[in-house]
Order: structure tokens, then sequence, then C-alpha cells
């Protein structure tokens, strides 16, 4: 039996999966109140201003340095649930696995961030759902216990593949400018396609229009010609010549198209993270431009 608590998921629902618990924190009323008084009106927690100090040596006193105040690069924030993994395959190091692995999924599929209690967050936190679909009633339980022993079936260079890509995918809403949303929303569909190329031993070469491709066509995810064009060559610009939609990484010029693909490029992901773990809900299949919100139904 493993232990642990993380932070911090805005319900206190309780999950039973097949291999575990997650419950609300003992002091989730508390610590709830405790954050809520830092979240912006966005929906999100940032990160608190910080400052530098002299001591003085004779009394202990802390003098502030004049003009060191500025945001922290990392911070904590309380818990707000415990998990408990009956049966963990990594018992010794089970935060760096499968408690890890639990969490990011979590975190991936309610549309926010979550980290173990005593580690660390940088940029900002959504408290709200980042994700533009809704689970079907008491699908989640179905969900965590499929995926879950899914990855125990994997080798550990994929179980640690696997959770990278949901870190780096929940990580995400951390950014603000549309073309460092882009940047790491195209690391984690790279990471999807290695990590499918690897698992089904596939030594092809594909250009990164035909990954797209394979990835949709695999998966049956939709495929709309103009939107996989538009990020394939907002991808070229941005890797290879530091240009972004035709301008300036802070000033595009070309009719907020890179804005509306680094998020249509989010929704793709998630499409193609659920079709991995083979998890089979026609939510998959559904178009990854909609905007509007759909039904994470049960599988067919």
């Amino acid at each position: 039996m493993y232990n642990d608590e993380f932070g911090f998921l805005n319900s206190s629902n309780q999950i039973d999966f097949k291999y575990g618990i997650i419950k609300a924190h003992p002091e989730i009323e508390q610590n709830t109140f405790s954050i809520r008084k830092y979240l912006n009106r966005d929906g999100f927690i940032y990160p608190p201003i910080v400052c530098d100090y002299n001591i003085d040596l004779s009394t202990l006193e802390r003098i502030e340095i004049e003009n060191s105040e500025r945001p922290a690069e990392l911070f904590k924030i309380p818990p707000s649930h415990t998990i408990e993994i009956f049966d963990p395959i990594f018992s010794e190091d089970c935060r760096k696995w499968d408690a890890n692995f639990i969490i990011q999924l979590l975190a991936f599929i309610e549309g926010v961030r979550l980290q173990f209690s005593e580690w660390w967050f940088d940029g900002r936190i959504p408290m709200k759902s980042q994700n533009n679909f809704k689970l079907y009633p008491n699908l989640l339980e179905d969900f965590i216990s499929h995926s879950y022993g899914k990855w125990r079936d994997l080798n550990s260079e994929h179980k640690k593949w696997f959770i990278n890509i949901l870190f780096m995918h929940n990580k995400g809403t951390a950014y603000t400018w549309d073309w460092e949303k882009f940047m790491i929303n195209y690391t984690v569909f790279d990471g999807i396609y290695k990590l499918y190329e690897s698992i089904n031993n596939i030594n092809n070469k594909p250009s990164h229009k035909d990954r797209i491709y394979t990835i949709l066509k695999v998966f049956s995810i939709p495929i709309h010609e103009e939107f996989i064009k538009n990020i394939y060559f907002l991808r070229n610009d941005l890797f290879h010549q530091a240009i972004w939609d035709g301008g300036l990484p802070s000033s595009s010029e070309d009719k907020y198209k890179g804005y509306n693909q680094q998020a249509n490029l989010r929704r793709l992901n998630i499409r193609a993270i659920i079709a991995l773990l083979e998890f089979k809900t026609p939510f998959v299949k559904t178009p990854w431009w909609y905007i509007n919100h759909l039904l994470f139904d049960r599988p067919e």
C-alpha cells in the first residue's frame, strides 16, 4: 500500500478506481480557503511576489533589499487530496512512477495542473478545467482504472515517456503567449507520435506533416486538411526560423491563425493521448477544431 497527498483539485468527490482510492484531504476546506485569496478573476493562481532580505546578525532582523520584488520562480500550494495505491509496481519510488502517472492522468482529464505536496509549481495554475468536454457521469473511475492498467503493461522507458507527455501537456496551461502554447503543444504531439512509433516498433521517418496524418488515421481522429497544413507550416516557421504566424512571436501578422491552431493542436493531443491509452470512447472521433463543449462518453 502506498499513500500520498497532492493538489490542487477543486472537488471533494471520492474516486474509487481499480488499483486505489483518491479522496479529499482532511484539511481540504481550510486549504481551499487559504488559496482562494490568491485566485485571480481569470481562474488562475499566479506565483506569489517574493523579495530578498539581508539579515542583521546581531539582532537577526530581516531587512528587505530595495527593488528585489519579483514573482517567485517556484512555489508550493497545500494539498487537496490523498491517494492510496494498493499494489504499485514501483513501491520504493512511487512518486516518480505509479503515483506520478495517476495524478498527471487525473490532471489531464480534469484540465488542471496537479503536484505532490511539498513539490514545486512554476508558472500559473488553473483552478477550473481548461478542457472543453464533460465526462459522462461516473466515467472517471473507469478511465483511471483502464489507463493505469495499460500503463502498468508498458516497459519502463515507455512508462516514463507517458508520464512526461502528460506532465508537459498539463504544463501547457501555464503559458500565456500563443507561440509558447504552440511550442509546448507540438512538443507533446511529437512525444505522442514517437511513443506510438516505439510501442509498435515502427522504424519509418515520416515528415512532420505525415506524422499528423498517421496519428489521425490510425486512431480514427477526424482530418481537417486546412488546419493540418496550418499546423505544419506554423511549426516549421517557428522551430526553424523563429517566425510566428508570419511575424514576430509577440505580434503575428496572419489574422489569429496561430492562436487558433495552438488551441486546435491541444485538443488534437487530448484525443491522441486517450486513443494511445486504448480507451475506446466515441469522443476520440469528434472534431478537434470544435470550441463548444462535447461529451466524453462511455467506450463503444
